[in-house]
């Protein structure tokens, strides 16, 4: 029987990693205009100013895990060297590892909190303008996102409307059966299946981000796989409204590691795409496609 999919799994905010540092860049040299009393930060440049303020970013942490950890981002210690007041803490997210859905609201507020949705690299920037609607040079905060799962697979696409499925099934088990983790048996603290020693959560799977009608990110993760082999599977479910191809990337990274990361097309509706063979606890990776 195919289940109905009526929940969507929230994504959590985001972390991240820093140094106190103060960057130079000359393409920050340029003042916003001040239109009735305030900065407008999105006109043309009208002026330099050598003294400038000075944007100071740093965080709380500086290595996390992704959907377990949140960091908070400061730029409260930014300052102007004449004194005058900080009017405004602009934040913006310059990098982010491919298929995250993380996105930075452009508002006013020196400190900011973030939680990552994927492992990899984050880069925050953040620029200050004082009252006189002087900007600073920027600030970046970098850090790395580091899964705490032994096995963690993630699942991004091209084109929303189509509602890509992460699935992974263990020693060659049934599509949709209690040997494959998938939206309908294995979300989060909902899951239930008991995979590997009976009574024991740590080598049993979980789906902890399932995304309905945008590009992901779906992630599937053990936190000490048992021994055997595990197949990522892709399901292009039906009835969702894209029906052209669409490209899909799936990422496994196995003891914290990035060890396999393919793109490829899934084409047709309700089609099945086997990716790739986990043998655990030999770290090997077999990829089924091209």
């Amino acid at each position: 029987m195919t289940l109905t999919k009526s929940f969507l799994i929230p994504l959590y905010a985001i972390p991240i990693l820093s140094f106190g540092c103060q960057v130079e860049n000359k393409l920050f040299d340029i003042n916003p205009q001040m239109i009735e009393g305030e900065c407008n930060l999105e006109s043309p440049p009208f002026s330099l100013d050598e003294d400038k303020p000075v944007a100071v970013c740093d965080s709380n942490r500086f290595q996390m895990a992704p959907l377990r950890d949140s960091a908070d981002l400061f730029g409260n210690d930014s300052y102007d060297p004449n004194e005058l007041d900080i009017i405004d803490h602009r934040w913006k997210l310059l990098e982010r590892p491919t298929g995250s859905s993380l996105s930075m609201v452009d508002s006013n507020q020196s400190i900011r909190t973030f939680t990552p949705d994927l492992a990899g690299e984050y880069i925050f920037e953040l620029v200050v303008t004082n009252e006189e609607c002087v900007q600073s040079d920027p600030c970046q905060v970098a850090f790395d996102v580091i899964p705490q799962e032994d096995l963690w697979i993630e699942l991004s696409w091209e084109h929303s409307g189509d509602d890509l499925d992460l699935h992974l099934l263990t020693d060659g088990g049934p599509f949709e059966s209690e040997m494959d983790c998938y939206y309908g048996n294995c979300v989060g603290d909902m899951g239930g299946l008991d995979w590997g020693q009976r009574g024991l959560l740590d080598d049993d799977p979980r789906l902890d981000l399932d995304d309905i009608d945008g590009v992901g990110p779906e992630n599937i993760n053990i936190s000490t796989p048992s021994s055997g082999t595990f197949t990522v599977m892709v399901h292009d479910y039906p009835g969702s409204e894209y029906q052209m191809d669409n490209r899909a990337l799936v990422k496994i990274h196995l003891a914290g590691e990035l060890a396999f990361e393919k793109t490829f097309v899934v084409s047709g509706e309700d089609s099945k795409t086997e990716v790739a063979n986990i043998n655990w606890p030999n770290l090997e990776i077999e990829s089924l496609i091209d």
